[in-house]
């Protein structure tokens, strides 16, 4: 009778063993996928910064030396 018990907690425990996998890889999915998402907003927004800090009259280097900012 013992072992019964014994068995039917050890498969239980499996179970949610189990079920704590599956939620840490769907953690993980979602977390490479939020990553993603970050990488693909800098490399979208990068070349549109560098154009707007190019073009601003306090750091144009070629605006500065001809005295118009």
């Amino acid at each position: 009778m013992a072992e019964i018990i014994l068995t039917f907690a050890l498969e239980e425990t499996l179970k949610k063993v189990g079920s704590l996998a599956v939620e840490a890889y769907e953690a993980e999915d979602m977390l490479d996928e939020f990553g993603y998402e970050v990488l693909q907003q800098k490399v979208e927004t990068t070349p549109t910064e560098k154009v707007r800090y190019f073009f601003s009259a306090s750091s144009n280097p070629f605006a500065f030396r001809l005295g118009t900012c």
